[in-house]
């Protein structure tokens, strides 16, 4: 799950893109063309366009040329066939998922067991040779991220899952 993004960090993100917005336009005003040489620029670059696709034999596009798009209405029937929702432990999930049954692989089935809504084994890294098991447990209304390497899969399960006991040990 990625990491949201703060108030303060949105504050300085918005500031620095409008400060960059002012500075960009007050350096084209300062150092740019006048004026009337920008407007014959453009001219030029719309004529060069208009000329090279006429001879590749490309319309240019018109809002004639778009298709009609019509909207779908949705009626209470569709919206009865689309999958409910509801609330656990771990969030929102679609009803009727079943955390066992998406757990195909063994080596997941006793993480999810141990209290686990996300967990996985992955091969790690370009040279081989190397897994990562990590899983997110709830914790209250936080989550505890568990991370773990080793040389084989069976390994780095069952490490993490040694991991998440034993914080379970220490509550």
């Amino acid at each position: 799950m990625a990491r949201k993004a703060t108030n303060l960090e949105l504050f300085f993100r918005t500031t620095i893109m409008l400060g960059m917005l002012v500075v960009g336009s007050l350096a084209a005003y300062r150092y740019g063309p006048p004026a009337d040489e920008l407007a014959a620029l453009i001219n030029s670059a719309a004529e060069r366009w208009a000329k090279a696709t006429e001879q590749e034999g490309l319309q240019p596009l018109v809002a004639d040329t778009l298709p009609e798009l019509t909207p779908v209405p949705i009626g209470p029937e569709e919206i009865s066939a689309l999958p409910a929702v509801v609330e656990s432990e771990g969030g929102v999930v679609p009803a009727g998922f079943d955390a066992e049954l998406e757990a195909k692989d063994p080596l997941i089935e006793p993480i999810l067991a141990a209290g686990a809504t996300e967990a996985a084994v992955e091969h790690w890294g370009s040279s081989g040779g190397v897994y990562r098991a990590w899983a997110v447990v709830p914790e209250g209304d936080l989550e505890k991220h568990y991370d773990t390497l080793a040389s084989t899969p069976e390994e780095a399960a069952s490490r993490l899952l040694a991991q998440i006991n034993r914080t379970d040990l220490l509550r």
